[in-house]
């Protein structure tokens, strides 16, 4: 039988302690003793010796993978969330707590229709020694569960008409919530044709034939999606509709409106009957032929166009429509812009007075027509004489006054914001105004006397009196006047001036005697006619 030897070391400095901590960074098994020596004999003892194990104690987890239903689901286990190496470790794992299986750093929970609600694990490393027996042992959990799949949601894009005889391109498309699952990543897509054809993959180019549609001119295609484990939980399928057409020809219709009938104006053109993109791969052109010279474009809306004209005449406008299938259609709109009519201004005078005397004053109404409907009034002119005199804004009344004896002429001119001209005038004399002819007389009592100023005015009427006593106004504005004796003694000078519509005036003189003076005598003067 032989022994294994072992070699001893001192711990030099240790010497002289009655305990001691050890502390060890790696693994193994040491044997530790104490040496005594009694201080009275000197006799040297041993203590029994003392076996300490050292051993790795691992910070486990379990990973668990992500996982659809209906799956098996891997678990990994780790140290510190770091993988452990192979060959290194003694692992077990359980569903149940129970039962223990041996196996690696990995393990595979079987699909079932009921899960394990927890996978649980123990390891210890290889290099523990057995005297740790279950010290060295390290156990872990981890909750298990398995997502429930979810429908893909798909789309269609690509034509949505096609002649027959031509090709139908359609793609589809997928939007997987799966994507984020060890095992929702696999896709499936399908197309089906309405005559029953299937086609793999997302794109599907097939010519369109009469038995793929129906009585209405449709051709339905079916895109479907779904997860190649999972089909009945996972396919959706959209459905697209592809209308089929026959070519034929558009016939283009045109329709033209002229502003103004006449010089200068606006064309407005719009071809109709035509729509871009009805069928597709058919392509058109317009040309417009016209005289640029005299129509010019303002506005282009593509098949609509507005056009100016400045100048009268017979214009034709043609439109050659074609497409690229060698068809071809034109069109000509033919009009007329008639030239301008000339303006008509009228005049009409109203006088203050019926008997055209002097001063006389005229009010001017004017009435103005424009021969063109989109034409403005520029500058209103009015001469009286020839002589151009203020006018305002308001040029269709105005107001002249103050004429004087004379014959007169009275001219408007108009000149429009397109160029255009026109006058109108009245003639008429002024006459000199007739002066009033007044007769003063007077009849008297012992009282008093009573005046009266009778006046006659030909051309008019009158329309104040002043008279003065002695020189003195006083507040009498009619035709007669009564003058007290017994207020008024001696002699009084009387004096009537009787003024007309005009302004124009004759002056009348009397003289009395009052109860003071000698009442015999009296002058009268003669009515003399005055201007003063």
């Amino acid at each position: 039988m032989s022994v294994k030897r072992v070699a001893i070391h001192m711990l030099s400095d240790m010497t002289g302690k009655r305990s001691v901590s050890i502390k060890k960074t790696e693994v193994g098994k040491w044997l530790y003793r104490a040496k005594m020596t009694n201080k009275f004999t000197s006799k040297i003892s041993y203590t029994d010796a003392l076996t300490v194990v050292t051993y790795k104690q691992p910070k486990l987890s379990i990973d668990v993978t992500d996982i659809l239903q209906g799956s098996d689901i891997p678990v990994t286990l780790l140290d510190n969330d770091e993988p452990i190496p192979a060959g290194t470790a003694e692992v077990l794992w359980s569903e149940d707590k129970v039962n223990w299986v041996q196996g690696d750093t990995t393990y595979t929970v079987a699909s079932a229709d009921t899960l394990p609600t927890t996978i649980y694990a123990r390891m210890r490393y290889l290099d523990s020694d057995e005297l740790a027996e279950e010290s060295s042992w390290k156990e872990t959990s981890a909750r298990l569960a398995a997502a429930k799949p979810k429908r893909l949601s798909v789309s269609v894009t690509g034509v949505s008409k096609v002649e027959v005889g031509q090709k139908v391109t359609l793609e589809g498309k997928f939007t997987n919530p799966n994507s984020k699952y060890q095992n929702g990543n696999n896709v499936v897509e399908e197309w089906k044709t309405p005559d029953g054809q299937t086609f793999k993959g997302s794109s599907l180019s097939v010519t369109l034939t009469e038995q793929m549609l129906d009585k209405q001119g449709y051709a339905a295609f079916e895109y479907s999606a779904w997860l190649a484990d999972n089909k009945e939980n996972t396919v959706s399928t959209r459905r697209v509709s592809v209308k089929s057409w026959v070519y034929k020809f558009p016939e283009m219709k045109i329709s033209s409106k002229l502003k103004y009938d006449m010089a200068p104006t606006t064309l407005r053109v719009a071809l109709s009957g035509i729509k871009d993109g009805d069928y597709p791969g058919v392509t058109y052109s317009r040309e417009w032929i016209y005289d640029k010279e005299n129509l010019v474009i303002t506005k282009d809306e593509g098949d609509t166009k507005e056009f100016t004209i400045e100048n009268p005449g017979k214009y034709t406008l043609m439109v050659v429509f074609k497409d690229n299938r060698n068809n071809e259609q034109r069109i000509e709109n033919t009009f007329v812009v008639d030239e301008q009519t000339p303006m008509n201004v009228e005049m009409t005078p109203k006088f203050s007075n019926k008997y055209m005397r002097a001063p006389l004053d005229v009010t001017l109404r004017s009435n103005i027509k424009l021969s063109h409907s989109a034409d403005s009034i520029d500058t209103v002119t009015y001469k009286v004489n020839g002589e151009v005199i203020p006018s305002g804004k308001n040029y269709w009344a105005q107001l002249i006054s103050g004429l004087k004896e004379k014959k007169y002429e009275i001219t408007i001119d108009v000149v429009s914001k397109l160029g255009q001209r026109g006058s109108a005038s009245v003639e008429f004399d002024v006459v000199k105004n007739a002066v009033p002819n007044c007769t003063l007389s007077y009849t008297e009592t012992n009282l008093s006397w009573s005046f009266t100023n009778k006046c006659d005015d030909t051309d008019g009427k009158m329309v104040r009196y002043e008279w003065f006593i002695n020189g003195e106004l006083r507040n009498v504005f009619g035709s007669t006047a009564t003058l007290s004796k017994n207020l008024n003694r001696g002699k009084q000078d009387i004096k009537v001036i009787a003024y007309d519509d005009s302004g124009d005036f004759a002056t009348q003189h009397v003289t009395v005697f009052g109860p003071a003076e000698e009442a015999s005598k009296s002058e009268n003067t003669v009515s003399i006619p005055s201007s003063e």
